[in-house]
């Protein structure tokens, strides 16, 4: 049905105005009297189900929850590494910036959930992310509408050093996102002649630098993890594409990034299945039981949202394991914990179309219990500019979690230089 559905998303703009217009004529009746009744009453079903699930916020005496509320600056352990990366750049110091990138890479140094080698990469071709931060993924964009100054500024680099590895990795990724600037994100049929010429070319290019290294030779997670990038873009052989994974996944076992990207590829959108994706999941599990359920967790955030066939696959009782293990993984990371809250809650959010699935909201409240773990075992700070609620209504989802103590008469303190202190209020 999601398929179905798509394509008549990408059929319907082509059609002549008439044809458009008759066929919503045609539609109308059928919305007004069938589809709209129905949405609405499954909405209001679903609605039910998921805040049933949830405890109200409980009477408190003053003082007796507290909730740290701080910006993503104030709890970063890596302040301005972005931007210090960029002024390198910058001024042209390369030496510099690829020997601070070297020694993130050597040491798989995290931050935020990501590897650091991310942040420098994205600061070496900042020009060109910035421009395509900004742009629509869905539509192609013609060679001429491209940043192509920041392209050659790495190239005329990589030619005086091509024998950089994480270098090359920058470059590569590049022309990676070049590629698929260029193609744009709509399914096979909607791209254009020209469109498909310069994702070739791009990634016909990536290819070429990626080939005269070895990733796991060179030790290099960056590398390898953009090889793993530009096997899924270039459709390599199975059996390519598995040993890339593999080299990201005995060079950096939380290489949560490259699972998403492999989740995402497993989909039947892409000739897989969710058995498929199911089986790599619990295998990769398998390979890094050190992390308990976490890659397992890492696998389905990268297709979660995207895809409803997935949400059933996903076995959620894991799934929240798997959460609270990546928290745990990241040392309790407070920015990647309030990420995955977020996502935990768009999840569980009710979402209604006239084409879904009746049990659809009924399965995403299942995940519920993963927001709650998170809270329980992780959560001590709020930071209000990645759970982008309203500071008012985290701290009363977060008092909600912690119900019983409240009602018990206990003192409840979350932050970030004490974590979750859960003690007697004291006597005056």
């Amino acid at each position: 049905m999601q398929y179905i559905v798509r394509q008549y998303e990408v059929l319907f703009p082509r059609l002549p105005y008439p044809i458009r217009l008759l066929l919503n004529l045609a539609f109308l009746p059928i919305i007004l009297f069938w589809a709209m009744p129905r949405a609405l009453l499954r909405l209001d079903r679903a609605n039910n189900h998921f805040t049933g699930t949830h405890a109200d916020v409980p009477e408190m005496d003053q003082g007796q929850f507290h909730l740290d509320a701080k910006t993503r600056a104030e709890v970063s352990r890596q302040p301005g590494a972005f931007l210090h990366m960029q002024g390198m750049i910058q001024a042209e110091n390369w030496t510099g910036f690829l020997r601070q990138l070297k020694a993130w890479d050597d040491v798989n140094a995290h931050e935020e959930g990501d590897p650091l080698v991310y942040t420098g990469s994205r600061a070496a071709r900042w020009k060109q992310y910035a421009f395509l931060q900004e742009q629509d993924d869905c539509s192609g964009m013609a060679a001429w509408e491209l940043p192509w100054d920041a392209i050659e500024a790495l190239e005329m680099e990589f030619a005086r050093d091509h024998t950089d590895p994480r270098l090359a990795a920058v470059l590569a990724r590049a022309h990676d996102e070049l590629a698929w600037a260029r193609r744009g994100g709509d399914l096979a049929d909607a791209v254009s002649r020209d469109g498909w010429r310069g994702f070739e070319e791009q990634l016909n290019r990536a290819n070429q630098i990626v080939s005269d290294f070895d990733a796991a030779k060179e030790g290099s997670y960056l590398l390898a993890s953009v090889t793993h990038t530009i096997a899924l873009s270039s459709e390599w052989e199975d059996a390519a594409r598995d040993r890339a994974f593999q080299t990201c996944l005995d060079l950096n076992p939380k290489c949560w990034g490259s699972m998403a990207e492999r989740a995402f590829h497993l989909l039947p959108r892409w000739g897989g299945d969710y058995e498929q994706l199911e089986v790599a999941a619990r295998q990769a599990m398998s390979d890094t039981h050190q992390f308990g359920a976490a890659v397992y967790a890492a696998f389905y955030l990268g297709v979660i949202n995207c895809d409803e066939g997935a949400l059933f696959s996903c076995d959620a009782e894991l799934f929240a394991e798997g959460l609270s293990d990546m928290a745990a993984a990241e040392n309790g990371d407070q920015v990647l914990v309030n990420r995955l809250i977020e996502t935990v809650i768009e999840i569980v959010t009710p979402q209604v179309g006239v084409f879904g699935r009746d049990d659809i909201n009924a399965r995403r409240a299942d995940f519920a219990r993963a927001a709650d773990k998170l809270f329980r075992d992780h959560f001590c700070c709020h930071v209000t500019d990645v759970w982008t609620s309203a500071p008012q209504e985290a701290f009363n989802i977060a008092a909600s979690m912690y119900a019983p103590e409240l009602e018990a008469g206990q003192q409840i303190t979350l932050s970030l230089s004490g974590g979750i202190n859960i003690g007697a209020v004291p006597q005056t």
